[in-house]
């Protein structure tokens, strides 16, 4: 795990995240992903994951973010158990594309919002440097567009922790 505060996009903006002793397998026949893993991140601190491929990196992203509860263990955020539970305080930006095909990107962004302005979703594409998407389904965006897109939609969320699966992709 590498840590480094304040650096990263992606902050957590809460007091607490703390992992305590999870436990992942796929199947019987498996071995363990993790076996009783740990950790605290707290406010302002940005952490990184490393690891070989088929590790569980991705398979961790997705039990924090409440995807897939893990077999043993709880996750908490400032405190509250939210162990294999999604909600919007938590967002995941998945490796893989996940913009719904039927909307243009400003109505990506407007779904994900709070308040569905139409206005600060234009902004935020501005922010990310794709005006150019507003009007334009996933289909017709480069693969970099995409993941932008998917930002500015997760920003758009205003989550307490962002995850990004394959940041640096």
């Amino acid at each position: 795990m590498v840590r480094e505060k304040d650096h990263c996009v992606g902050r957590l903006r809460t007091q607490m995240l703390e992992i305590e002793e999870i436990s992942f397998i796929y199947s019987q026949q498996a071995e363990r992903l993790f076996d009783k893993l740990s950790f605290k991140i707290e406010s302002g601190e940005s952490v990184g994951l490393k690891g070989a491929s088929g590790s569980g990196k991705s398979s961790l992203c997705r039990i924090l973010a409440g995807h897939l509860k893990p077999h043993k263990g709880s996750i908490r955020l400032n405190g509250k158990d939210i162990t294999g539970n999604p909600s919007r305080s938590i967002i995941l930006i998945p490796q893989e594309d996940d913009l719904y095909p039927w909307l243009k990107g400003v109505d990506q962004v407007i779904i994900a919002q709070a308040r569905r302005s139409h206005k600060e979703a234009l902004k935020l594409l501005s922010l990310f440097k794709i005006s150019q998407v507003a009007h334009l389904y996933p289909v017709q965006l480069s693969g970099g567009m995409k993941k932008r897109l998917a930002l500015a939609r997760a920003f758009a969320a205003q989550p307490a922790v962002m995850i990004l699966d394959e940041s640096l992709s």
